[in-house]
Order: structure tokens, then sequence, then C-alpha cells
């Protein structure tokens, strides 16, 4: 699907193939993708969406039908996405993804944030969860000159799952403002928020990090977990982790831990003759490498860690 400026929906040809498409139609600022009842996806659904031929303001909605199962992977990516863009062409971008589950489906959605880093990146996320419905984010924020970013995953159903999976990285004054939130309204809910990243070189992150657990969620178990490392002293990163509980007889509990490289550190390495930028991005890789490993599709899980690569060998 081409239709729309700036805007790809691509299906596996083993899966078309077999029959299995998803019905997409053109709105006002940006499509709808419905995908029916019992639909199995043998491989990703691949979205793509490309700066500035999409336009600033860019939206999808994904309804998902009763029992169906899928991976999608959206891309918001510009020309040369890691080389900086003049300022004042057009140098800002607001997208919105909404994604409901009906009754039984499952979605891993993988959402890669590689945009020019000239660019100012406004994103929303949305989810809202049926019974016996399960989610699980996975966010790779790597690029642009600033992000604000909110994800909110509603669980209205029982038996619900949400996971968030949130990986990034900040360099060169990059500034990050990062929000994820689990909203347990249906009983017996489940799922964890785990936020990881890297700064460096006056990189700014800011990640928030939420559980609400109204009246109606009882029985429910989550957790929250925040790991912020900073390569130099120039960094600077906030973790705000937060728990809103209405209602007894559950299991919520968070942790935040930001640790830097220290010289003592980069010594330990000059020692055994490994020379500092090595050393740097051992660190970079050992830290992420365990966010890298949860993406499902491995085409994106290999462009995800050649990014990460490319960045720090700036």
């Amino acid at each position: 699907m081409g239709d729309l400026q700036g805007f790809s929906l691509a299906i596996d040809p083993e899966d078309r193939a077999n029959g299995k498409s998803v019905e997409v139609t053109s709105r006002e600022g940006g499509v709808e993708v419905r995908v029916a009842a019992g639909v199995r996806f043998n491989k990703s659904v691949k979205i793509r969406w490309e700066y500035p031929r999409c336009g600033s303001k860019t939206r999808v909605l994904i309804n998902v039908g009763k029992d169906v199962k899928m991976s999608v992977v959206e891309e918001l990516a510009s020309p040369s996405p890691l080389t900086p863009l003049p300022r004042g062409e057009g140098d800002s971008w607001f997208h919105e993804c909404a994604v409901t589950l009906d009754e039984g489906a499952e979605v891993e959605f993988i959402s890669i944030n590689r945009v020019g880093s000239g660019i100012a990146l406004e994103m929303k996320q949305h989810s809202q969860l049926d019974d016996n419905a399960a989610i699980s984010w996975k966010n790779v924020t790597l690029s642009a000159a600033s992000v604000s970013h909110d994800l909110t995953s509603e669980l209205t159903g029982a038996d619900a799952l949400s996971s968030i999976d949130w990986m990034f990285y900040a360099k060169n004054d990059e500034k990050y403002q990062l929000n994820a939130r689990n909203i347990f309204t249906g009983r017996h809910g489940g799922g964890e928020i785990t936020m990881k990243g890297v700064a460096e070189d006056q990189g700014h992150v800011r990640c928030n990090g939420k559980i609400e657990i109204g009246v109606g969620g009882g029985e429910t178990d989550t957790y929250l977990t925040q790991d912020v490392l900073m390569l130099d002293k120039t960094a600077k990163v906030d973790a705000v982790p937060g728990l809103e509980i209405k209602t007894n007889d559950v299991k919520a509990s968070h942790s935040a831990t930001v640790s830097r490289v220290t010289d003592e550190d980069l010594f330990y390495f000059a020692a055994r003759g490994i020379i500092e930028r090595e050393a740097r991005r051992m660190f970079v890789e050992g830290f992420l490498g365990e966010m890298v490993g949860k993406i499902g599709n491995e085409t994106a899980r290999e462009e995800i860690l050649a990014s990460v690569q490319g960045k720090y060998g700036d």
C-alpha cells in the first residue's frame, strides 16, 4: 500500500499468498488499518512513514480483530536519519498511533524512531485491550533533535497483558522526554514496563514510567524498571517512577537506577589494553544488548543494532 505520500504498508509475500491481508482506508491526516478476526500472520506487517513526504502530522489507527496474532513494525524515518537537517526547513513532526485489540488478540508492536537529528518529534501512542488480549510494545528511540513521546496502554478487559520495552540512546545535545504508562481497569491484568537507555555528549533524557491500577483492577501483577547509563559527565538523566493504586489484592512495584561510566572503569579497560573508544562501545552494546535481543523481528533487530553501532561510532 503506497497511495499516501510518504506512507507504505507491506505484508510478507508468503502471508499474502495464503490469503492474509488487512484493510487500509485513508483518513484525513493518516490511515485506518483493520485486521479481520482470526487472522494469524507468520511474518511482520511493516509500516513506514518518511518525513517530510508524509507531512508534518501523521496518524495510524489499527483495529485488531478477535483472536488475531500478528507482529507490526512501524518505522519513522527521514533521509539520512542520523544526519542533521537544516533548521527552519519544516523540522517539526507530530505522529499518533492507536491500537485497539479485541478479545484474545495478540500483537507485538515494534516502533522505531530513526528520524533526522534536526527534527523535533512529538509522538503519542495508545492501546486498548479487551478480555484476554495481549500487546507487547517495543519502542526504540535513537535520534531526533528533541523527542516528546507518550505511550499509554489501557487494559479494560479481564486477564489482559501489556508489556512495554523501551530502548533509547541520546547523544549530541539530543533531548528526550519519554513517558510510559500502563493503566489497569480490568481484573487480573499483567505486564511489565522496562525503560533502558544510554546518554552521552550532552544528551538529556527524562523517562517517566507509571503504573495505574483502578478500583476494578484487583489481582493485577505488574512491575516497572528504569535503568539508564551515562557515558560521560555531560549527560543528564532523570528517571521518575510512579505508582497509583486504588484497590487491594495487587502486586505492583518499581525500581529506578541511574549509573555512570567512571574514570576508574575506563582505567580498568586501559590496563588491559582496551582503548577508551572501544571500552565505551563495549559498555553501550553490553548495556543495550538485552533490549535489542527482545525484538522479535530478526531484520528489525539487526537494523537497530547497526543504528546503535553507527551512533556511538559518530
